[in-house]
């Protein structure tokens, strides 16, 4: 038990000295890659654990976080962890028939977008419901990422 704790706490003292390390070599290289991130459904149990593991890591690979933009269609207060990178927040149906309230989303250009939106209601299963928020909301998105000349996001 005692061998398992000193490992565990070996892995954190690691993790986090690794993590300093990495962040220092990063602020002082110039040529750095910054990412921004989306994520849509943000106040869902995926969203708010993302959010968290992003928070906590502050990278994707070699490159370092610099914003996340979180998007849902309901703005409610979700406690933010603390972040080194900015966090905006907007409100947004995807399911609007105004294209351009979808496509507002992605005029920053994120580079990595986590679409999480979703209506999943199981006790109150709505058929039309559900594919209004999971097929059309997705297609609008896609639609939107189409209509901005040469946006490729990852």
């Amino acid at each position: 038990k005692c061998q398992k704790v000193a490992h565990i706490q070996f892995q954190q003292t690691t993790h986090t000295k690794n993590f300093s390390e990495r962040r220092k070599r990063k602020e002082s290289d110039k040529s750095t890659n910054t990412m921004h991130i989306l994520i849509t459904g943000y106040t869902g149990l995926i969203g708010r654990n993302l959010l968290k593991l992003l928070s906590s890591e502050e990278f994707i690979g070699d490159e370092i976080i610099t914003e996340v933009t979180l998007a849902d269609v309901i703005y409610t207060h979700v406690s933010l962890p603390m972040t080194s990178f900015v966090v905006g927040k907007k409100k947004v149906d995807i399911t609007s028939d105004d294209p351009r309230s979808v496509e507002e989303l992605f005029y920053s250009r994120p580079d990595i977008i986590f679409h999480l939106a979703c209506s999943s209601k199981e006790e109150h299963f709505n058929f039309d419901q559900e594919h209004r928020v999971n097929v059309n909301g997705t297609k609008n998105m896609l639609d939107a990422i189409r209509a901005i000349p040469g946006y490729s996001p990852r």
